[in-house]
């Protein structure tokens, strides 16, 4: 059973700097893009998520990270403010 973006309550939206200090390792992200690859597992799960990515915190050096599987390169991991601003990171579209 896919899990409906109606399922979760309505909250404001927030900015990413006035949720860094919430984020915790281990935490989920639920993404939902846009390219081709994305579009058909959206089709196939019928759900709007495409992908899920977690969270990893490194406060010695004052950094959140993103850790997910890209289907061209494998795991990969990025500083989640890289991951909300520009999800590519100048790389060609991969999904």
């Amino acid at each position: 059973m896919a899990i409906s973006v109606n399922a979760f309550p309505d909250t404001p939206i927030r900015t990413y700097d006035s949720l860094r200090n919430q984020i915790l390792s281990g935490d989920i992200l639920l993404c939902s893009g846009s390219a081709l690859f994305s579009n058909l597992i959206q089709q196939a799960t019928q759900s709007v998520w495409s992908h899920v990515a977690f969270i990893l915190r490194l406060d010695a050096i004052d950094r959140i990270m993103v850790l997910e599987s890209v289907e061209s390169i494998g795991v990969r991991t990025v500083p989640l403010s890289s991951y909300v601003y520009d999800y590519n990171g100048g790389i060609p579209d991969i999904f």
